[in-house]
């Protein structure tokens, strides 16, 4: 149900007309008016919904989200482009937001929406403004609970707000503002000067105030700042906020391929005008749209996101995006880390962990309240180009590594379906994540049409590294916090002369880690070290609690390089102890004896995951 928006706010002033400048020809929008009308009587025809229980040790249950009063599927209709907004009040209300197609042979689209009030178990759809041109959704909760529905409109362009206070159930607006095609919003819920702030950001493209693409409102939504321009103009990006207030604004600079990151340190104060200071970002590729396996649409917008966590990595600034790299690799997801305030960034890290060249597209990131980094993306690794199927990653350490890659669901066919012509699914999916794990709404075709589902990704649960002993080495540095973080914090363990020590070439490091998980059932074992010898190498052994012996893995060369060796999916049954103990050794190996020499290993870090 809508109400009337003039009952209970004020007209807001919107000042229109400032034409698109000529030099911005060449800059896209990504959005187009409908060239057909409404579908009238459409989604008569009905079918079982597609609903994918969990099953064996894959905890993951998908749920269609764009059902009819009925729960059931509307046959021949289309929903794509999902955002979600979880409540900071009420964790078990969700609201899902989606560009509505009442029939596949029309390219008119309305603001579908679904709530759930059970945690994401049922869902019940309507349609926003209904007979009204909506599309480019995003939605997000204040620290009220307030879910907020951000929406585009193209006649003229311009951005519209729906607020509703009771999960999604009713709604108020639209409330007039401003903006333009691909928008994105973030709110302020740190509590400070700038709480309850909503702000965003915009295309030069498809803008009737262009180049002035950023706004922000201090009063919920009831009126707005006049635009202004970004400096270098990051598009087809998002926004977040940092836990002091401070304001990013992150996307590919328009009319260039270079990554930009906007920082506004003065957008939380009512009074000032928002200024800018830019960042270059690498991401080890660049963004593609309008091509390959999305012909009309984004390959995957920019995401940036900041840590809120109590720990030493809060105010990290994280940013990711699908690009494509250097060879023939048509598209990876790609992460980069700021621990500065997006002064500097680490050097790009590939969350991908296939082989060949496969398309990793729609890369979406979202980050917990304790600083877990949660991936998903949509991948063609398992059955080549023509089908994808959604994937989900995680990183406890500030995205220097990575969970290996799990499949969520089957793989399905993306380009059936396509909406009135236009040959996409979307531009974009969304997560927002918890203590728990991610709430992800993203788009398929499982039902042989794109419609939205949500899911519930749950990682493993780190165990906490308690204690080392240095068993045929020397410490030259280093203590335990030093095996949980690895850019530049390690142990050093130096691998006596040949023929000095019982086991003659070996050296290695026993790390003792404890798991609050009760019964795990499987373990993923990850360690991190490097060598400044090109002729070493090294070993992993978990100490198996049932034989009262270690078990060696698989030996992997060192050399002078960086090395991560993971092993995954390892019954936790024999290797975690009665008190919920995992006795990992890493062993470091001179495999040529050179008498009067010293060699020097590396171990950066050593992780359990389980499960």
């Amino acid at each position: 149900m809508i109400l009337a928006t003039l009952a209970l706010f004020p007209l807001i002033q919107i000042q229109l007309g400032v034409p698109a400048r000529a030099d911005q020809v060449n800059e896209t929008q990504l959005e187009f008016p409908a060239t057909t009308p409404e579908a009238k009587g459409g989604k008569k025809v009905t079918s079982r919904p597609y609903i994918s229980f969990a099953q064996g040790s894959d905890p993951f249950q998908i749920i269609q989200v764009n059902v009819d009063t009925d729960g059931n599927n509307s046959v021949g209709d289309a929903a794509n482009e999902p955002s979600i907004a979880v409540s900071y009040a009420d964790p078990d209300r969700m609201v899902i937001g989606w560009r509505q197609f009442d029939s596949v042979q029309s390219d008119f689209r309305e603001a579908g929406y679904a709530w759930s009030d059970d945690g994401g178990a049922t869902w019940h759809a309507g349609t926003l403004d209904n007979g009204v041109f909506r599309s480019d959704p995003v939605l997000d909760s204040d620290a009220a609970g307030n879910i907020y529905y951000y929406s585009l409109i193209t006649s003229p362009w311009r951005c519209d707000m729906f607020v509703s206070s009771d999960g999604g159930q009713t709604w108020t607006g639209p409330l007039q503002g401003y903006g333009g095609d691909k928008q994105w919003m973030a709110i302020d819920r740190t509590g400070g000067s700038g709480h309850g702030f909503l702000y965003s950001a915009c295309n030069t493209a498809g803008n009737q105030w262009s180049p002035r693409t950023f706004t922000r409102s201090v009063d919920g939504g009831q009126s707005w700042l006049f635009p202004i321009e970004i400096p270098n103009r990051p598009i087809w990006g998002t926004l977040a906020v940092a836990p002091n207030g401070d304001l990013y604004v992150v996307g590919r600079q328009s009319n260039s391929n270079t990554f930009r990151l906007a920082k506004s340190t003065n957008a939380k104060f009512a009074g000032q005008t928002p200024t800018f200071t830019v960042t270059s970002v690498n991401l080890g590729g660049v963004q593609r749209w309008f091509s390959g396996i999305n012909p009309d649409g984004l390959l995957g917008q920019v995401w940036v996101a900041v840590d809120h966590s109590n720990g030493p990595s809060r105010g990290n600034v994280y940013v990711l995006c699908s690009v494509d790299p250097s060879g023939n690799d048509p598209l990876d997801v790609m992460f980069v880390r700021s621990t500065d305030g997006g002064q500097t960034f680490s050097a790009p890290v590939r969350v991908n962990d296939d082989s060949g060249n496969n398309w990793q597209w729609f890369g979406t990131m979202s980050v917990s309240p304790e600083g877990r980094i949660d991936v998903i993306w949509l991948d063609t690794r398992d059955e080549g180009s023509s089908r994808s199927r959604l994937y989900y990653s995680y990183s406890f350490d500030e995205g220097r590594t990575w969970a290996p890659n799990r499949p969520i669901g089957p793989t399905f066919d993306h380009s059936l379906g396509y909406p009135g012509g236009q040959q996409k699914m979307g531009d974009y999916f969304d997560m927002k994540s918890d203590s728990a794990g991610a709430h992800v709404a993203f788009a398929a075709t499982y039902n042989g049409e794109q419609d939205v589902y949500y899911v519930n990704v749950v990682p493993g649960q780190p165990a906490t590294v308690q204690s080392y002993e240095l068993l045929h080495g020397a410490v030259e540095a280093g203590t335990v916090d030093d095996l949980k973080r690895s850019d530049n914090q390690y142990l050093r363990l130096a691998s006596f002369p040949f023929s000095e020590v019982q086991e003659a070439n070996l050296s290695s490091v026993r790390v003792r880690l404890s798991t609050l998980v009760q019964n795990p059932s499987e373990l993923d074992v990850h360690v991190e070290v490097g060598s400044d010898q090109p002729i070493s190498f090294g070993k992993i052994a978990l100490y198996n609690w049932g034989t009262g012996q270690y078990d060696e893995f698989a030996p992997f060369s060192i050399g002078l390089k960086d090395v991560r060796f993971t092993r995954t999916r390892i019954p936790a049954g024999d290797y975690v102890g009665p008190n919920g103990e995992v006795d990992v050794r890493v062993k470091s190996v001179i495999n040529v004896p050179f008498p009067l020499a010293t060699f020097r290993t590396r171990v950066d870090k050593v992780q359990v995951v389980v499960r």
